[in-house]
């Protein structure tokens, strides 16, 4: 605590520089007290008065600490809910987290369906579901291993994120199948999507540098409403039965 700003050695510096300056000393009183947080110094709470104010005393020293104090047990208190909120979003990602290729889970997925069914059905919207798989998946394993065959998964999810809006979400659905959901998309619109998502495949680099893998997918679309579709699990089994098709077919296709 300073209680003179004029007469107060510790000022002596600034007092002559300021009368160098033509300035008047404005500071009368000044108290600093440095606080912390979880035992860091973090910070300094600083009080002063003017020349024309009462000078401070050791009961305003006592009552910036009370302050003080009481700053400090409120912002811990802050810190320790935002931890616990942050703790609370960090499991629930995880929990939601398909932990290969940072889609969404299947049980994720489930429940995101059935919010997008619930909402497509109030709002009389569209929705697709579209069942995505790596075709001969086993064969890329068998050839070049496990570890490439997780590559490649991880790689087409990237892509699949990268081409999705932000209303989209894409999941893992088991294995090599991926499962997205366009709400407010239309069959045609799905056919586009579907289609890009193709010629993505078709040339992107897969596998390792210096060992390229060949990845062709094959897709089932459905589309929300169809008298064939009451839920979500309808929806997504019908999308299965196009992919069956898509593979029948002679894959690397879609089919609606």
């Amino acid at each position: 605590m300073v209680r003179d700003g004029q007469t107060e050695p510790l000022y002596q510096g600034v007092r002559d520089e300021w009368e160098t300056q033509d300035r008047r000393v404005e500071t009368r009183s000044a108290v600093a007290l440095r606080f912390s947080l979880r035992q860091q110094p973090v910070g300094v709470f600083f009080l002063r008065t003017s020349s024309e104010d009462p000078p401070l005393n050791e009961h305003d020293v006592q009552l910036a600490e009370e302050v003080t104090n009481a700053a400090v047990a409120a912002l811990e208190r802050a810190y320790d809910l935002e931890n616990a909120v942050l703790g609370q979003e960090q499991m629930r990602h995880l929990a939601e987290t398909d932990p290969l290729t940072s889609c969404f889970n299947r049980r994720a997925l489930m429940q995101k369906l059935e919010q997008e069914m619930d909402r497509a059905a109030r709002y009389a919207t569209m929705l697709t579901g579209m069942m995505v798989d790596i075709d001969n998946f086993k064969q890329i394993n068998d050839t070049y291993g496990h570890l490439v065959g997780d590559r490649v998964l991880k790689q087409l999810a990237n892509l699949l994120k990268r081409e999705q809006r932000s209303v989209d979400i894409v999941a893992r659905y088991g294995g090599e199948e991926f499962v997205v959901l366009l709400p407010e998309t239309t069959s045609a619109e799905s056919r586009n999507f579907a289609e890009r998502i193709l010629r993505r495949v078709a040339t992107h680099d897969f596998g390792e540098a210096g060992r390229p893998v060949r990845v062709t997918i094959s897709i089932g679309i459905a589309t929300y409403p169809d008298e064939r579709v009451s839920d979500g699990e309808s929806l997504l089994r019908l999308a299965d039965t196009h992919l069956y098709r898509a593979k029948s077919d002679g894959r690397n296709r879609f089919r609606d």
